[in-house]
């Protein structure tokens, strides 16, 4: 395959899912806080700044998109620049969704597990007892 057929295959679809999930995650996300706000599942003072931290990360998301497609016709004519610049937000979008970080009101019952310790394979347990994964292994 060259490399137009592999941008076509995979950079765009890629990009294209990233500026959506981008803007549906601002969407959903947005919603959902203010609901959780007028209940009094969020306090009114922190309303803003989480309402603030749920709108920009999914502008990060589509801005990854973007960067992505604008990097296309350095992708198909070959660049290895634009080959590394791609391959690093694959990489960190990646980490990101593989190790779940989470925020939100689930985190009482599973706390959020730091990006090394999700790479290393340890387990929420294990997090919790401050017992190193490699007693186990």
């Amino acid at each position: 395959m060259n490399g137009r057929t592999i941008t076509n295959i995979c950079a765009i679809p890629s990009a294209l899912f990233l500026l959506l999930i981008g803007i549906v995650h601002s969407i959903v996300n947005v919603t959902s806080l203010r609901r959780a706000i007028v209940r009094g599942d969020i306090a009114a003072r922190l309303g803003d700044t989480v309402l603030f931290n749920a709108a920009f990360s999914g502008l990060f998301i589509s801005l990854f998109g973007l960067v992505v497609f604008l990097l296309l016709p350095g992708l198909r004519a070959g660049s290895r620049q634009a080959g590394r610049v791609t391959t690093a937000i694959g990489i960190f979008v990646g980490l990101l969704g593989g190790c779940r970080l989470r925020t939100g009101s689930d985190e009482t019952v599973s706390p959020d597990l730091p990006v090394l310790w999700c790479v290393v394979g340890c387990s929420n347990s294990d997090l919790e007892a401050r017992v190193h994964c490699a007693l186990y292994s």
